[in-house]
C-alpha cells in the first residue's frame, strides 16, 4: 500500500539508488544504477554520457541488456518476475539474433527460490513464428497500462497468434491509425472465435445472438461482449502507445508521442484513461428492452413472453422468429432471407469448428 503512493515510490527508489552508489563492488563487476536521474551512473566511473529518458523500469532493463550485448558481453541473466519484461526480452533478443552475427545468450531468472529459469534463446526458437506480433498482442489484451479483454486469457491469445498470419501494426510509427485499427480488429475478432474479416458490428451482434439464444429474460453481461467500436478505438490507441514505447527499448529516448492523443487525459499530476462521453448509450433502447421467449409450442400459447409483451419474436428466441412461429406479432422473414440466414449459420459453424 505504501508503494501505491507515487511520492512514496519515488522516495524508496531514491533511497535504494543512494545506497547502491555508496556500495563497493568487486573491480571485475560492472554495476550501472538507473534511477530518477536521467543519466545512469556506472559505479567507479560516474554518470554515463548518454541520458536514458525512459520512464518504465521494464524498458530500462532491456535497454541496458541491449547495450551490454552490443559490446559482446554474453551470457546475460535478467532478474525479474514481470511478464512484460519477458515479452520485451523475447522481442528484442529475437531481433538482435536476426540482425547480429555474434551469438548472445540470455536467460530470465526469478527472485523467488524454487522457480525455473527461463532460457530466452530456447523460448524464441520454440515460438519464433509469434514473436513479431507478441508485444502488440500482449498490449491489446492487457498489460500494466492497458486493460484486459473480459473472458479472454493469455493462453487463448497465444493459441490464436499461432494461426494469425497477418502483421499487427500496433507500435509502428510509420502506419496510419486506420491501418493499425484494421489489423488489430482482425486479430481481436479471431480471439472471439470469428472470421477475421467480420465487420465489428456484425461480430458484436453475432456474439450477442449466441449468448441470448434459448434464454428467457436473460441479457448477457456487457463485459462478455466485444466493446463498441468507439470504445475499442480508445483501447487500441493506448495499446499502440504502449507498444511503441516497448519497441523503442533499444534507444535511450521513448518515441515522441503525446499520450493525450492516444487515449489518455490529464487528471492533476496523473494520466487517466479517456472515457467515452457520459451521455453515450451502452446499447439501443430497443435492445435494452428486448424480450425473448423459450417456447416449445411454436409460440401459440398465451404464455409466450413475447406475445404477452405484445412484441415480435426475434432470432434471439428459441423459435428464432421463423415462419413456424405462430406469434401473431412476429414478422416472418421471406424465403430468400431464410436462405441467406441458413448460409450465414453454416459459415458460422465452419468458423467455430476452425477455431476449436
Amino acid at each position: 500500500m505504501v508503494l501505491n503512493v507515487i511520492d512514496n515510490k519515488k522516495q524508496v527508489i531514491a533511497l535504494i539508488c543512494d545506497r547502491l552508489n555508496g556500495t563497493s563492488f568487486p573491480k571485475d563487476q560492472k554495476v550501472i544504477v538507473t534511477g530518477l536521474n536521467p543519466q545512469p551512473i556506472e559505479l567507479g566511473l560516474g554518470p554515463q554520457i548518454i541520458e536514458l529518458r525512459h520512464e518504465e523500469a521494464d524498458v530500462s532493463i532491456v535497454y541496458h541488456l541491449l547495450q551490454e550485448a552490443s559490446q559482446g558481453n554474453s551470457p546475460i541473466t535478467v532478474l525479474s518476475e514481470d511478464t512484460d519484461v519477458l515479452a520485451l526480452l523475447l522481442h528484442h533478443v529475437h531481433a538482435l539474433i536476426c540482425n547480429s552475427p555474434s551469438p548472445i545468450k540470455v536467460r530470465m531468472q526469478s527472485f523467488s527460490s524454487g522457480r525455473s529459469i527461463i532460457d530466452v534463446n530456447e523460448t524464441i526458437q520454440q515460438h519464433a513464428a509469434i514473436i513479431p506480433n507478441l508485444l502488440a498482442a500482449h498490449a491489446i489484451t492487457g498489460c500494466d497500462t492497458v486493460s484486459s479483454i473480459s473472458g479472454i486469457g493469455k493462453s487463448t491469445v497465444l493459441k490464436k497468434l499461432k494461426n494469425f498470419k497477418e502483421e499487427l501494426q500496433l507500435g509502428d510509427a510509420n502506419s496510419s491509425f486506420d491501418a493499425i485499427l484494421k489489423s488489430t480488429c482482425k486479430f481481436v475478432t479471431t480471439l472471439y472465435g470469428r472470421n477475421p474479416d467480420d465487420d465489428w458490428s456484425t461480430l458484436r451482434a453475432t456474439i450477442f445472438a449466441r449468448k441470448m439464444a434459448g434464454k428467457q429474460h436473460v441479457v448477457p453481461k456487457l463485459c462478455s461482449l466485444p466493446p463498441t467500436l468507439s470504445t475499442f478505438k480508445l483501447h487500441c490507441q493506448r495499446a499502440h502507445f504502449q507498444t511503441a514505447i516497448w519497441k523503442s527499448a533499444g534507444m535511450p529516448d521513448p518515441p515522441s508521442m503525446d499520450p493525450l492523443e492516444y487515449g489518455w487525459d490529464v487528471d492533476g499530476d496523473l494520466l487517466r484513461a479517456t472515457l467515452i462521453p457520459s451521455h453515450t448509450l451502452i446499447a439501443p433502447d430497443e435492445l435494452l428492452k428486448l424480450v425473448c421467449c423459450n417456447c416449445t409450442t411454436a409460440c401459440k400459447s398465451a404464455m409466450c413472453s413475447c406475445s404477452k409483451s405484445r412484441m415480435s419474436c426475434t432470432e434471439f428466441c428459441k423459435c428464432k422468429g421463423e415462419v413456424s412461429c405462430l406469434n401473431p406479432l412476429t414478422i416472418s422473414p421471406t424465403f430468400e432471407d431464410s436462405d441467406a440466414d441458413e448460409v450465414e449459420q453454416q459459415d458460422d459453424d465452419e468458423c467455430e469448428s476452425d477455431s476449436m
